[in-house]
């Protein structure tokens, strides 16, 4: 009986080693911003690709959105459409949308998207914008702005601002 047994559990232990974890879309954010498996940051850069947070006026600013699998597991992140991924320029501490990167984007499609994490694997989405009201085309004025990039969740197009694991944390940045 023994020897079985330790059969039974050697094979529970090879197929189990190669699993990948599947993880839902909208988990709860601790205070890291940290869901339990990804680490989610975000980044603005100048046209030369240093990180800053203070921009010349028509500067193009770059947004980088950082997912990290912490886990020593494939993992993977299951969404509801081809939008994956977001960028929103937000007033100061208000929920006006200054400029949202998925209003540029073509029809998307609605069929279900997975994104797939190799194990201790980090992934890079990245916008540009070009300091443009997405609703006036207008160049905005000299002033202090947040900025968030997101995996998306289900709460994130009513509220940018809503605390979910898979958005990073609001970076302020001005144009001067």
């Amino acid at each position: 009986m023994a020897p079985r047994l330790i059969t039974v559990l050697g094979i529970l232990a090879i197929t189990t080693a190669g699993t990948t974890k599947s993880c839902r879309l909208a988990q709860e954010a601790d205070d890291d911003n940290e869901s339990e498996d990804f680490r989610i940051t975000l980044e603005l850069q100048d046209g030369n690709g240093a990180a800053t947070t203070v921009f010349r006026e028509t500067q193009p600013i770059r947004l980088v959105l950082r997912v990290r699998n912490l886990s020593d597991d494939a993992a993977s992140i299951d969404f509801t459409g081809e939008r994956t991924y977001d960028f929103v320029v937000l007033e100061q501490d208000a929920n006006t949308i200054v400029w949202q990167h998925s209003d540029s984007l073509t029809t998307l499609d609605p069929q279900p998207t997975q994104l797939q994490f190799a194990a201790n694997e980090e992934k890079t989405f990245t916008a540009t914008w070009d300091q443009r009201r997405q609703s006036s085309s207008m160049q905005v004025r000299d002033a202090t702005y947040e900025a968030r990039g997101v995996l998306l969740f289900d709460e994130f197009d009513e509220n940018p601002r809503a605390e979910n694991a898979f958005g990073s944390p609001i970076i302020r940045f001005t144009i001067d």
